[in-house]
């Protein structure tokens, strides 16, 4: 082991074990400016905290400022630049930017609580931190135990040995900490959206107190490797770090316990010594963890135990998954990703943490079903490195994890870091690792974002991945990069990250961001909330027409407008004459455009192997990038996604008529029948066609083509399997004309359009006549509904919410089957609604060209 990089991280991070005590409560927090106190007198049990607040941890100072009610609702209209020290330029990224000479947050704010934990013979006391945000001074019981010169870095994580410095009455732990600045490898939300005036000051990770004996066990990790493909042997690798905290020579033993023979090891540690102890076993007909499209997500656990003398000195257990990742170019130079020996299409979302990196494990878990309901199989943290939960539960549901550094600032500037900086990247990789390759949800390492690391850097990453025993593939970039170290990247980032209309993805061949390549974030831009959720978040003022209000709750820089949607909007579907329309169109349009996106993607599989929306949520109720709002209320974008990567697919291409079918499972299908129903606006036919196919287990086919009609059509697919059930529905608002665009003045913002197609005369569509009955299902919190359309128009685009009594406000989060449907004169269609956990709920109709109701739900 290199004992240099152990070194710069103090200790190493702590994972779960019996003799852990978390510190997330009885904190209090003062700004250093009005505390003239010493670190020594505040970390005494005399000293008295009055006019503290009380402190979240894990949490900025912000997120403790908000809880305590000292500003106002921040997320309201322009409530966040009241903020002291937001004063810095709307649309500017703070990230690059210094704090103001006035900012409260200059100053060092001061964290402090009291717990009870008594020295006890023998054993070692450890004080933890999981990260803090950006430089620290702690003091323990009047004794400082670490300073701002070692503790640095908002990734690194800290052990220190506080045995001397416990009493047998109450300690008192004191925390200075210090905000980043524009020169420090630390946090920041780039033009994602407002950064908050702190900069994510504060223990923004957890803090903890651990006992163990004198020689401790940490940061387990298993690895998998399946001899052959058939999965049915594997060798797993298992590594730990084991170190001796006395002054002189041990023996101990280390056991590993994953299955029903323990395996053990005899070693002898020198004093002090640090050493990873490794081992190898072979497991036949293993139970596999799979991402759960492919099938089930399960986990084993693993116990690594050391004994001192034959009495346990320290043990940890984690839960892991035999899981093997691969990824190579294939025969086109694009990075194609395996799981468990199986080509995967990724599909996924870029993840936005809380603006001040709240995460209850009840709002992850809900964001996380929303992934799983949506088919997305990936989330991308771009140095948005979540805690423990986040983790554990992707493990638990299946969800890959792409994980990596952030872009764009300090990150991206290696040529500016001085020594200590290059020490504080280092030591955080190592810290992150040291974790993450724990977890069977973590398939890929990015060292980079937007550029790669110097050469330098990179082979000092490198360096400390192979140090950690990290098997996962690694990327230089997300970008496409050829480093002099590593390689081509395979992967692309060339957006566009604003809009474009839905048929830019199958249009684009071999340019820029269209469905070829891995495209490791890009999207369709502006992404409009519902009513009621605009109203939450903007003053009645600001409602209509869009304003500086509106602007400020897009994203930054080049995106914080909505001048590309409007034009897209204004052309395809005419101008938003009110808040109401404009709300409606920008559903549709977002329906459209992911929708297209992913099948764009998905139909071209291998040649496409990857797509990361841009994003998947946001930080804050913002009005762009997202695939469900803030208050986790789904709009058009996520149904037009869970459309999208439905396991198995019916889809229309724009580009060439033909329809597809996607088969996204392990399982190959026969005798499938598809169907198409072509309508003008009128309702007349103009074109049907069946045929019957098979599909190949990850597999794409193509039963037959649509001809291209001279108007706006409206086009019905279906899928039925071989027992004549309904598998897959699909339905496309087909223009006369496809966009036009502009490819010589693309960028990575978008590629302008010299004329959009044009279905203005959706607008005329006549009056729909839609029969719903809604009714409480047999399962609790589920509501059925059934819709029949009784007339003889095309019902388009209608929307059903669940929403509190006599009220707007929509139930959330909620699981619909469907959205946003349309249906053929005489069609139905079953939906289920679930998640309901207040009864006092109704739901309401609403739509393109169906009048807007009320529906009573029956009870049996």
């Amino acid at each position: 082991m290199n004992s240099g990089w152990l070194s710069l991280v103090l200790l190493l991070p702590l994972f779960a074990h019996a003799a852990s005590m978390p510190l997330h409560t009885g904190w209090k927090l003062q700004s250093g400016c009005v505390v003239k106190s010493t670190g020594e007198q505040i970390s005494l049990t005399r000293y008295r905290s009055t006019g503290w607040i009380d402190a979240v941890v894990p949490g900025t100072v912000l997120a403790s400022q908000v809880a305590a009610g000292v500003f106002p609702d921040p997320f309201f209209g322009m409530n966040l630049r009241k903020i002291p020290g937001n004063d810095y330029p709307i649309g500017k990224i703070f990230g690059y930017l210094p704090m103001s000479e006035s900012s409260p947050y200059r100053c060092p704010w001061w964290y402090r609580t009291e717990w009870s934990s008594p020295a006890t013979a023998g054993k070692i006391t450890w004080l933890h931190f999981d990260g803090i945000n950006y430089r620290a001074n702690i003091w323990l019981n009047g004794k400082q135990i670490a300073g701002s010169d070692q503790v640095a870095g908002a990734f690194r994580s800290y052990d220190f040995d506080v045995s001397p410095y416990l009493t047998h009455g109450p300690n008192v732990l004191a925390v200075e900490v210090f905000a980043e600045t524009e020169n420090d490898l630390g946090l920041d939300f780039i033009d994602w959206n407002p950064e908050p005036a702190d900069k994510t000051l504060g223990l923004w990770r957890g803090v903890s107190v651990d006992t163990t004996g004198p020689v401790t066990v940490r940061n387990p990790g298993v690895s998998t490797h399946f001899l052959n493909d058939d999965l049915t042997e594997a060798e797993l690798h298992v590594s730990a770090d084991v170190a001796n905290h006395t002054e002189h020579p041990v023996s101990v033993t280390v056991t590993a316990s994953l299955g029903s023979s323990p395996l053990q090891q005899n070693i002898r540690l020198a004093a002090n010594e640090a050493r990873i102890v490794s081992f190898d076993d072979r497991v036949k007909n293993p139970a596999v963890w799979w991402p759960y499209q492919y099938g089930d997500p399960h986990l084993e656990r693993l116990r690594l135990a050391v004994d001192v003398n034959g009495v346990e000195s320290d043990a940890r257990s984690i839960r892991f998954g035999i899981r093997e990742a691969q990824a190579s170019l294939n025969d086109q130079g694009f990075l194609q990703f395996r799981i468990n020996h199986r080509n995967i299409l990724i599909r996924g979302g870029g993840w936005d943490p809380d603006m001040f990196y709240r995460e209850p494990r009840e709002r992850l878990r809900q964001e996380l079903a929303y992934v799983k309901h949506m088919n997305l199989n990936t989330i991308r943290l771009e140095g948005k490195l979540g805690g423990e939960d986040l983790f554990d539960l992707a493990d638990e549901m299946g969800i890959l994890v792409m994980a990596g550094w952030q872009c764009c600032d300090f990150w991206q500037k290696p040529d500016k870091w001085t020594a200590q900086d290059h020490e504080i990247a280092n030591a955080s990789l190592y810290s992150q690792i040291s974790r993450l390759r724990a977890h069977p949800s973590v398939f890929v390492w990015l060292n980079g974002s937007d550029e790669m690391p110097s050469p330098d850097v990179e082979k000092d990453f490198l360096a400390v991945l192979k140090e950690r025993d990290w098997v996962e593939p690694v990327l230089n970039s997300a970008a496409d990069r050829t480093s002099t170290v590593s390689g081509p990247s395979g992967v692309k980032m060339t957006g566009p990250y604003d809009y474009v209309p839905p048929e830019y993805w199958y249009l684009d061949k071999n340019r820029l961001g269209g469905a070829f390549g891995f495209n490791t974030e890009t999207g369709p831009g502006a992404a409009v909330p519902g009513l009621e959720s605009i109203r939450r978040t903007l003053p009645r003022q600001s409602w209509w027409p869009i304003d500086e209000q509106w602007t400020y709750h897009a994203a930054s820089s080049k995106f914080a407008q909505y001048n590309n949607f409007g034009a897209g909007m204004a052309a395809t579907y005419g101008p938003a004459t009110s808040l109401e329309d404009y709300v409606l169109k920008a559903q549709v349009m977002a329906y459209d455009g992911e929708r297209a996106m992913f099948e764009a993607y998905g139909a071209g599989k291998y040649r496409s192997t990857g797509v990361i929306q841009w994003m998947l949520n946001n930080a804050w109720p913002s009005f762009f990038w997202h695939l469900y709002d803030y208050y986790l209320v789904p709009g058009g974008g996520y149904f037009g996604a869970r459309k999208a990567n439905e396991p198995l697919h019916i889809q229309y291409r724009y580009d060439d008529g033909k329809v597809v079918v996607v088969n996204s499972t392990l399982t190959g299908y026969q005798g499938l029948r598809a169907s198409a129903k072509l309508l003008d606006l009128g309702s007349k036919p103009q074109f049907t066609q069946e045929s019957s196919l098979d599909v190949a287990a990850d597999g794409v086919a193509v039963p037959f083509a649509v001809p291209q009609q001279g108007a706006t059509t409206l086009l019905q697919l279906e899928l039925h399997d071989a027992n004549n059930k309904l598998v897959s529905d699909n339905f496309y608002w087909v223009p006369a004309k496809l966009a036009q665009l502009d490819w010589g003045k693309s960028s990575y913002v978008n590629t302008p359009a010299l004329s959009y197609a044009d279905m203005r005369d959706l607008a005329g569509l006549p009056k729909a006549a839609l029969q719903v009955s809604a009714r409480k299902s047999s399962q609790q919190g589920e509501i059925a509904l059934e819709i029949r359309n009784s007339g003889s128009s095309v019902a388009f685009f209608s929307h059903l919410r669940a929403v509190k009594l006599g009220t707007d406000e929509e139930v959330a989060p909620v699981l619909w089957s469907d959205n946003f449907v349309s249906l053929m004169p005489g069609g139905t269609k079953a939906l289920t609604v679930s998640g309901i956990a207040d009864a006092a709920v109704e739901i309401k109709l609403d739509g393109w060209n169906v009048a807007p109701r009320t529906l009573a739900i029956a009870t049996h």
